[in-house]
């Protein structure tokens, strides 16, 4: 990772991988599950990196143990976050023989990959759980709306879990981000949910109306959603999201004043 060189961004995109999978496997599991997996990661990534795997097991471990103390202290503040995850990483590293350093590296950077991932799925998760519960409250019921099932009343099977579904219709929707992962990811969901010949792409007018998009508050974020052809809801976050915003206070209290301040006045030696 600090490296600079095309081995170093192999190991970070390698500590990367590792990291967002723990992350993404072990939700909802008890913390001493957590913790192991997050240890193993921290072995491989430090035995990836050429250092100690017992040191980088302990520096993940330990950051992963103390992050519930960590974020009822730090709340939302990322860089709070990273500052506390690499303290105890890199003192849990030296117990085990290895560098604070390294240590310190592979508990934050374990923090850092989890945290930006995983929120940006939440948040996906967010928009999507704002526009159905809209639609339930909202939408009449003639239209036989189903949400996230992997069949419908007649044990029809859509090769996916759609987000949104008409029985009446027979028609199907994914709710997806505007971005290019959204659109090419949501085209080839929306392949499989009508690869049973019984379902066809939605259209817009059974959510939509009249309307060209809805905005809609969630509990992460504002959304506004419209329909993008073939299916798809496409929506894009009208704010920052909360670590954005963090990040953000970040730069502007500590790193804008550094980068930007007046250069300093020099002695003239020769004048």
């Amino acid at each position: 990772i600090q490296g600079g060189n095309l081995e170093s961004a192999i190991q970070g995109a390698f500590s990367a991988s590792l990291f967002f999978g723990v992350g993404e496997l072990t939700q909802g599991v008890a913390m001493a599950g957590k913790v192991a997996a997050h240890a193993a990661a921290g072995c491989a990534s430090g035995a990836a990196a050429g250092g100690s795997c017992r040191s980088g097991a302990l520096s993940a471990g330990f950051a992963e143990l103390a992050g519930p103390l960590a974020q009822e202290v730090a709340g939302q503040n990322v860089p709070a976050n990273i500052a506390s995850r690499a303290v105890v990483g890199g003192a849990a590293s030296r117990l085990g023989g290895g560098g604070f350093e390294n240590g310190a590296v592979t508990a934050a950077f374990g923090y850092l990959f989890n945290c930006l991932a995983h929120e940006c799925f939440a948040q996906g998760r967010d928009a999507e759980r704002t526009f159905t519960n809209y639609l339930r409250a909202n939408i009449d019921p003639s239209l036989q709306l189903g949400f996230n099932t992997w069949y419908d009343s007649s044990d029809n099977f859509f090769w996916g879990r759609p987000d949104i579904f008409s029985e009446s219709l027979r028609m199907v929707w994914d709710i997806k981000p505007d971005s290019y992962y959204g659109w090419g990811s949501g085209a080839a969901r929306i392949g499989l949910y009508t690869a049973n010949g019984v379902y066809s792409p939605g259209v817009g007018a059974p959510l939509f109306g009249a309307r060209e998009s809805i905005t809609l508050a969630g509990s992460m974020n504002r959304y506004e959603y419209r329909f993008g052809g073939g299916g798809l809801v496409i929506y894009r976050a009208l704010d920052p999201s909360p670590m954005e915003r963090s990040l953000g206070r970040a730069f502007q209290n500590q790193a804008a004043p550094t980068l930007f301040r007046p250069p300093v006045q020099r002695g003239r030696f020769f004048e």
